[in-house]
């Protein structure tokens, strides 16, 4: 059995880790609670964000995406995100998944 360098499986991890699994996501729209009153409930959804400080922007699109992401496995299409204090500290996204 041949074996890979540890450089070139350091590089396959690092590339790994890059890629955004959840930037696939359906078509699911970000409404605002006004806007689903006539739609059906389908979940509550959470998700963290997984890195904060100076990736704290990157930590929370990727948490977003992934609310959306499963949202949209579970048959939503429609997603309303919990308000976050502007420039306070996220640690936890949290929404409601919506069919209309």
């Amino acid at each position: 059995m041949k074996s890979l360098p540890l450089s070139a499986l350091l590089l396959v991890v690092a590339a790994a880790g890059c890629t955004n699994p959840a930037a696939s996501a359906a078509p699911v729209r970000v409404a605002q609670a006004s806007e689903v009153t006539q739609c059906k409930y389908i979940e509550d959804l959470t998700n963290r964000p997984g890195v904060y400080g100076v990736l704290a922007t990157e930590g929370l699109s990727y948490a977003r995406k992934g609310i959306l992401d499963e949202a949209a496995r579970d048959g939503a299409n429609t997603v309303v995100f919990q308000q976050v204090e502007p420039g306070g500290m996220v640690t936890e996204v949290k929404a409601t998944a919506y069919r209309c």
